[in-house]
């Protein structure tokens, strides 16, 4: 092999990293729902700690969180 050419373990190395590299963006969507999610459990967290606080309320957050990560209320309520 002459110095101009290029091992082929570096060529699948490449590959490699070219295909998980275009894998970044779902992994980038995940993290930035997590956020999301875990944003509105700390609020939900606090108000339901508050005085006063509305059991009506805290589960119509917790079905729209349910609902953000697309989840079937209604069938898990009939299942659980």
């Amino acid at each position: 092999m002459s110095k101009c050419e290029t091992p082929d373990t570096i060529l699948r190395l490449r590959a490699l990293r070219e295909k998980l590299c275009g894998n970044d963006a779902p992994w980038k969507e995940a993290f930035e729902v997590r956020d999301i999610v875990v944003e509105q459990l700390c609020e939900l967290h606090v108000y339901a700690n508050s005085d006063g606080a509305d059991i009506h309320i805290i589960q119509q957050k917790i079905v729209s969180i349910l609902e953000y990560l697309h989840v079937d209320v209604e069938y898990n309520e009939e299942s659980g």
